[in-house]
């Protein structure tokens, strides 16, 4: 698999997993002196109306995100089970797989959208505060 397709993809659901934290922080009381927001959040001074962006956008990548992992997941055991078969139906395997790399490509272009959705609400002093945070050798890894 290209490593660049993957970095994307997981970066793009990590992005996803932050914003559906964002969406559980947002929920939650105004945090009292002992309750801090979950990192990186505390370090990104997201102002009420970036929460509710984000807010939105976490629930509906993660229900996007969700529904196109179970029909991945389905699309997946039927090729294992197409390829098992005794009676192997070759048109049905090349249909499988051509479905299975349409339902990853929505994935990544899922975790794409997501990416630029928060990268659309943050201010750039956030974007760099957050990949700082996420990555710790920023400057090194990306900026070279």
């Amino acid at each position: 698999m290209n490593i660049k397709l993957l970095a994307t993809f997981l970066f793009g659901a990590l992005i996803a997993s932050i914003a559906l934290n964002v969406v559980l922080y947002g929920k939650q009381e105004a945090p009292s002196a002992q309750t801090l927001p979950p990192e990186p959040f505390r370090e990104l001074d997201l102002s009420p109306a970036q929460i509710g962006v984000l807010n939105r956008c976490g629930t509906l990548c993660c229900e996007a995100a969700e529904e196109l992992r179970a029909q991945t997941e389905m699309v997946a055991n039927e090729l294992k089970e197409a390829l098992a078969s005794e009676e192997l139906d070759h048109e049905l395997v090349k249909s499988l797989a051509a479905e299975l790399s349409e339902l990853r490509q929505q994935e990544v272009d899922n975790n794409i959208a997501t990416l630029l959705e928060v990268r659309n609400v943050l201010e750039p002093k956030q974007v760099r505060t957050l990949y700082r945070v996420l990555y710790p050798n920023y400057e090194e890894d990306f900026l070279k």
